[in-house]
């Protein structure tokens, strides 16, 4: 049941990307300060007037899963997130990103293709 749900959870992800497009982020936004921004957002309960959200993919109450396009790459990074605002405090003056990758046009296109046929499958 569990990885049921994880499978719909991407498969819906990936659907919302065709659909949609995958979002350009603006050149004067940082794409290493998207975690900071997004913890500021909810530790401040603050408005999010840089729009950040629509380049996560995916938040839970640990991390962040950002997917979007700068400088013509697609670009993966997942952020902490936290609920303790201490925690966040000592985050905020260190900022760091959990992980960060880019992924071609091709190999997002596979992955995508893979999502989509293991959903058909097994759903």
């Amino acid at each position: 049941m569990i990885f049921k749900d994880n499978l719909l959870e991407l498969y819906n992800i990936v659907r919302r990307y065709k659909d949609e497009g995958i979002p350009e982020l603006p050149q004067e936004i940082y794409d290493h300060s998207l975690g900071v921004m997004l913890n500021d957002i909810y530790q401040n309960d603050s408005e999010d007037k840089d729009n950040i959200e629509k380049y996560c993919a995916y938040i839970s109450l640990d991390c962040a899963t950002w997917f979007f396009r700068k400088e013509k790459t697609y670009r993966l990074q997942i952020t902490p997130m936290y609920q303790d605002e201490a925690d966040y405090n000592e985050f905020s003056k260190n900022c760091s990103t959990v992980f960060a990758s880019e992924i071609g046009g091709e190999e997002l296109k596979r992955l995508a293709d893979s999502i989509e046929e293991l959903y058909k499958k097994l759903m």
